[in-house]
Formats: C-alpha cells, sequence, structure tokens
C-alpha cells in the first residue's frame, strides 16, 4: 500500500512539471529529468541509490520542495524495506520541509500540491510514532485545503 502512494504521488509530481529547468541543476532549480531519473530508482526498489542520488539534487538546491518531496518519499519506501528508524525520520524531515518551503512561498516554491504533502506526511507520521493523533491532523490540514478532493476524506476516515 506505502509503495502505491508514492508511486501515484511520485507519478504526479514528476509529470506535472517539477522545477522545470532544462539540463543541469543550476542556481538552485532541480533539472526534470534529473529528479525523475532519481526517483525511478526508488519506485524500481533501489532506495539506497535513488537516495544517494536524491542527495546530491538536495546538496545543490536545498530549497526545492520538489526534491525535498520525493526524497522524503524515496526515504520512506527504504524504511517499508528496512524499517530502519533513521530512514522514516529522514522522510518526515523531508515532507516537514517541503510543506514549510511550500506554505512560505508566494511564488508556489514546487509543483506539488500542499494538501498532497500533508496527505502523505500524514502516513509517514504514524510509521514514526504508530499514533493516529497527528496523522488526523495532517489529514485535517490535507482536506481543508482541498475539500473538493475525496482522497483526503477517506483517508481521514
Amino acid at each position: 500500500m506505502l509503495r502505491h502512494f508514492s508511486v501515484l504521488f511520485a507519478s504526479a509530481l514528476v509529470f506535472s512539471g517539477c522545477e522545470r529547468q532544462q539540463g543541469a541543476q543550476t542556481d538552485g532549480f532541480v533539472s526534470h529529468e534529473r529528479l525523475q531519473a532519481a526517483f525511478s530508482q526508488c519506485r524500481a526498489g533501489d532506495t539506497f541509490e535513488g537516495l544517494a542520488a536524491l542527495d546530491e539534487i538536495v546538496d545543490a538546491a536545498p530549497e526545492s520542495a520538489d526534491s525535498r518531496s520525493l526524497r522524503g518519499l524515496c526515504a520512506w519506501t527504504r524504511w517499508d524495506q528496512t524499517q530502519d528508524d533513521t530512514d522514516i525520520e529522514r522522510a518526515y524531515d523531508d515532507m516537514t520541509e517541503a510543506i514549510r518551503l511550500l506554505e512560505e512561498s508566494v511564488d508556489g516554491a514546487g509543483s506539488v500540491a500542499l494538501d498532497r504533502m500533508y496527505n502523505h506526511r500524514a502516513f509517514i507520521v504514524h510509521a514514526l510514532d504508530d499514533s493516529w493523533e497527528r496523522s488526523v491532523e495532517d489529514l485535517t490540514r490535507a482536506k481543508e485545503l482541498a475539500p473538493a478532493v475525496p482522497m483526503h476524506v477517506i483517508d481521514r476516515g
């Protein structure tokens, strides 16, 4: 189920435009092709290589909500494989930072819809502390941001 959420989210993210910049990553912009290639490794099950590639992207463009969110999803996917607490903590930190970047952005720091970020972080939070209280808070926020999206109502229920 985790992989299903990650793949749907990442596919929507990668194909919706990311922070498109042709060619290499420069001046805080993320190359769509490079981001897609790195996350494709995660989707294919090679989370160690995928995270290494995403680490390089985030290091070069730390203010990219797109790269932070994909790295968070990749870490969440690796946690699903390894159950290593470091991975789920990393996933939470990246998703929280991506949310912060989007909330503070005037011009839309990324292409990811904020409601989806809250929705995915809700499940990361549950994996992190095995409690639904904070998860429900995130799902409620997702529903507030996009009340017409049935996924948020269903997930919150």
